[in-house]
């Protein structure tokens, strides 16, 4: 460690600490912001995305029991004034894909749901980390630098002591 310091300005050593508290705060507002950001991110897939689907294959399983419904009667009609019914067919064929998308979908959001929480709960354990480190050192290195602020003002206090010196006619001079 050295003996001596090069100290310019008991200021700058000041904004050193102003800004070392500033971005104590900085981290922590960080930190609290990346936490709600993840939470926001799951929150929003488990409730807008995995309810559009629910809503999805509700809608879509009502219109296969509608298209259901227009297949049996079109089955039923009479061969004269239909040839057959492909639509309907079709549109029951249609509906079912849907369902089956919309189920799909569903999976993949909670699949995507408990790939993120374990993804957020890995970065929350790094982020507290981070947050034990800016909560026990930046304190401490706060303090390390008031006492080196103390000690440098109670240097700077301090007056060189006065020398004598003797002139060359024989009085002492008391020039510091």
């Amino acid at each position: 460690m050295a003996q001596s310091a090069n100290i310019r300005s008991l200021d700058a050593v000041k904004d050193f600490k102003a800004a070392l508290a500033k971005f104590g705060d900085q981290v922590k507002q960080s930190l609290i912001s990346a936490h709600s950001d993840m939470r926001k991110g799951i929150q929003r897939l488990q409730t807008d995305h995995y309810t559009y689907w629910q809503h999805e294959e509700k809608k879509w399983t009502r219109k296969l029991a509608e298209a259901k419904s227009e297949l049996y009667r079109a089955e039923n009609e009479s061969r004269d004034t239909r040839s057959s019914p492909v639509l309907e067919r079709k549109a029951v064929e249609r509906a079912q894909q849907r369902i089956e998308e919309c189920r799909r979908k569903m999976e993949r959001v909670k699949y995507w749901v408990r790939n993120l929480e374990k993804e957020a709960a890995l970065c929350l354990s790094q982020l507290q980390q981070v947050d034990e480190l800016v909560q026990a050192d930046l304190p401490r290195t706060a303090a390390k630098v008031e006492r080196m602020m103390q000690s440098i003002e109670s240097y700077l206090k301090l007056q060189a002591p006065e020398t004598r010196r003797e002139a060359p006619d024989g009085e002492e001079d008391r020039s510091a």
